[in-house]
């Protein structure tokens, strides 16, 4: 169980560098980004709920949420200029951390 919540936290952990980084992105650098984001993000995706899984967690509505939104993000994202990229990437972000946020939340109350 250990081992599986420290992966999530590695991926987390990669994907907030990733995050970092494509905020001094050009537009053009943006674009080029996209399918490595789009590739980590649904490895996050995945791995969060392996772990909720393990944990027999129900998903709560505001997690389902937020993780449909970041799904259509990545739908969406392959589509767009970089200039509309660099336009939503803030709000794309920003549901990212609160899902991760919620996903240490979630796991800390069943950790201990």
């Amino acid at each position: 169980e250990m081992m599986k919540s420290m992966m999530t936290a590695g991926v987390m952990d990669s994907m907030q560098m990733q995050m970092r980084v494509m905020d001094t992105l050009s537009a053009a650098q943006l674009e080029a980004m996209v399918p490595m984001h789009r590739q980590m993000v649904a490895k996050m995706l995945s791995q969060m709920n392996v772990d909720m899984r393990s944990m027999n967690m129900a998903s709560d509505p505001k997690w389902t949420a937020i993780a449909d939104s970041i799904r259509a993000d990545l739908v969406r994202m392959p589509e767009l200029s970089g200039a509309e990229l660099e336009h939503v990437i803030l709000s794309h972000h920003a549901r990212m951390v609160r899902l991760m946020d919620m996903h240490r939340h979630m796991m800390g109350k069943t950790e201990h």
